[in-house]
């Protein structure tokens, strides 16, 4: 494998660990609604993120993403017996995501073979690659601080 290739690879799984983190904490994150007919319903943030996962990172590796971190989850609390199911159900997710998305390029790319066009297709403009990464990046940090905010006691816990 050539240096380019290498260093590819190494960016790509390099933001599957990060999204892969990024849906575990996603699932401490949940939403609580109260139902007309009583009681409560809940949700968690995991299930947007594992579909953001699969649009990001694409099909393969937003299943990596999605899957791992929450079987991590799983394996943390009392859903431990459940935690390959899990991985199989919310994989799905990014796949799935990953693959309309993916289609949905590819029947775009088709529609506008005709026309010229300053990038390759298998090439994004650096504008749109550095954003994707940026938010990739940052994300982490945001929640750190969103959490801080809610939860006094996590900050007061680090220092």
């Amino acid at each position: 494998m050539d240096q380019r290739k290498t260093h590819q690879l190494l960016i790509k799984l390099t933001a599957t660990a990060m999204m892969t983190a990024i849906v575990f904490v996603g699932n401490f994150l949940r939403v609580t609604m109260p139902v007309p007919l009583g009681g409560v319903t809940s949700f968690t943030l995991a299930n947007i993120l594992c579909a953001l996962s699969g649009i990001l990172l694409g099909p393969l590796h937003g299943f990596l993403a999605a899957g791992l971190g929450s079987f991590f989850f799983d394996l943390t609390g009392i859903w431990a017996k459940e935690a390959l199911i899990t991985l199989c159900t919310k994989g799905m997710y990014g796949l799935v995501a990953g693959l309309v998305l993916y289609g949905l390029f590819r029947k775009i790319g088709r529609a506008e073979a005709g026309r010229r066009s300053t990038f390759r297709s298998s090439q994004q403009p650096p504008a749109r690659q550095s954003g994707i990464w940026w938010s990739i990046l940052s994300r982490p940090i945001f929640i750190t601080e969103c959490l801080r905010t809610i939860l006094p006691s996590l900050s007061s816990a680090g220092h």
